[in-house]
């Protein structure tokens, strides 16, 4: 039998695990994980960091973390403790470094997916198709701890429960129903589609007592949620997360790591210079204090991202005296990006050229973001 019939077959396939793993075996069902960097193998911002407020990336690329508004705080790590006996070599840890009690907000771990990523699901349609989500995780916390999804802008939710044996690897497979529901307008393209999160601490006004069911409504956990968030140096462990058509969980589909790094730089791509005069873009100097330059991005991203610059632009930092580096509005798009810079000393030659660089040896990451 050839390989696109036995493809064919499979697709109409939702009860004979054994039929799927003997396709996933012989290499046929790649590029089914929706989870971006789901082996938690990327982290261009850095390999730990500690929150400082709501919905915020610090760490592993398109894992967030959210308080609601509350004082708890957690770090996140990329961790080297995986599941034994499995193929992970990484995992994310969160770490509570100042305690609070869930109620009035809420903790958790988030992915946001966008309208591209979902759309195969048939969201908001008669024919919306059943996902199943599986991934490994663990916690100092014993307890239950809830999942959820929810659609656009949190119009309609699907929670569930499941439950950790304290500092004990556990591995959830759980099928999420069909989207059907109409509420929310769901996105059929780049912007937040389906928001997935891991909930740490229950917020009271986002509690439901419907499980594994889509209903009205912006709902993250249950009454059952462990609060982990009040347990000073509580930790929590994730990793092997894969969401896929169907109403099996296959084994988990391990992405080159080229793949994991070019899905990631579709949200966020560190640009990082740590050599002398590290040099970033190549300006036009239309006159003694004025430049500009095209930046062409290694892949397409989501959106025209926003600017930051890990470092005060000034001559400590920068050659040629600069004082103001920004992105043009004019030359921004998903695909590349004009660099605008400017000299405080008139240290360009008007119709000559010039680099955005390093002044001497600096560690300098210009953070080009188009996150959800």
């Amino acid at each position: 039998m050839t390989r696109a019939r036995e493809l064919a077959n499979l697709g109409n396939n939702t009860t004979d695990l054994g039929a799927i793993n003997a396709v996933y075996d012989a290499g046929g069902l790649t590029g089914r994980n929706l989870i971006i960097n789901g082996a938690m193998t990327v982290a261009q911002r850095g390999t730990s960091g500690t929150m400082t407020g709501d919905n915020q990336y610090i760490s592993l690329d398109r894992w967030g973390s959210r308080t609601y508004g509350g004082t708890g705080r957690f770090s996140v790590a990329q961790n080297t403790t995986v599941p034994s006996g499995q193929t992970f070599t990484n995992s994310l840890k969160a770490t509570v470094t100042t305690t609070a009690t869930s109620g009035t907000y809420g903790y958790a771990i988030k992915q946001f997916l966008e309208g591209y990523t979902v759309n195969q699901l048939r969201t908001g349609t008669s024919d919306a198709l059943k996902s199943t989500l599986s991934f490994w995780a663990r916690s100092s916390v014993a307890g239950t701890y809830c999942c959820s999804v929810r659609g656009t802008a949190g119009a309609a939710s699907y929670v569930f429960e499941y439950t950790l044996a304290a500092d004990t690897w556990t591995k959830i497979e759980h099928t999420i129903a069909e989207p059907t529901t109409t509420t929310p307008s769901w996105d059929r393209t780049n912007a937040a589609d389906y928001l997935l999160e891991w909930s740490l601490g229950g917020q009271t006004s986002k509690q439901t007592a419907t499980t594994e069911s889509w209903h009205d409504g912006n709902y993250t956990s249950t009454l059952n949620q462990t609060d982990w968030i009040a347990t000073s140096g509580a930790t929590f462990y994730l990793t092997g997360v894969q969401l896929e058509v169907g109403s099996i969980a296959t084994p988990f589909e391990h992405k080159p790591y080229v793949q994991d790094v070019t899905e990631c730089l579709r949200y966020f791509n560190r640009y990082r210079k740590t050599n002398s005069y590290g040099e970033f873009v190549t300006i036009r100097t239309y006159s003694a204090t004025q430049g500009t330059g095209i930046h062409q991005f290694p892949t397409p991203m989501r959106a025209a991202p926003s600017l930051s610059i890990d470092k005060t632009v000034n001559t400590t930092y920068f050659a040629y005296n600069l004082n103001a580096i920004s992105i043009t509005g004019t030359d921004g798009n998903n695909t590349s990006c004009g660099f605008h810079a400017t000299s405080a000393s008139n240290a360009f030659v008007t119709g000559g050229g010039a680099v955005i660089q390093s002044n001497g040896v600096q560690d300098i990451s210009f953070n080009l973001d188009a996150e959800l």
